[in-house]
């Protein structure tokens, strides 16, 4: 037996209609309260790594050191031509 969707049946009646649209708007209220809460947990770690950065750089200067350079990128082990060659075992 199998079931099919007809435009003349009805699928949920008015009381259930409205309890699931409810139940959909209060969890829409919940996850836009949850992602406003990680937003602004996101700004304020942010801005505090900011702080951080603005009182080292500062102290550095103090001291009359400098910032220290960030590391050069490292370039991926290629392959084919390129791949770095193996020494020759020792004969």
């Amino acid at each position: 037996m199998s079931w099919f969707v007809c435009s003349n049946v009805k699928f949920m009646n008015p009381v259930m209609l409205e309890y699931f649209r409810q139940k959909l708007l209060r969890w829409r209220a919940e996850l836009l309260a949850e992602s406003t809460e990680t937003i602004k947990e996101t700004l304020k770690t942010d801005e505090l790594k900011k702080d951080v950065d603005g009182l080292k750089d500062s102290l550095l200067s103090d001291r009359g050191e400098e910032k220290e350079a960030p590391a050069p990128p490292v370039a991926p082990v290629g392959s084919g031509s390129d791949a770095p060659k193996t020494p020759d075992p020792k004969p």
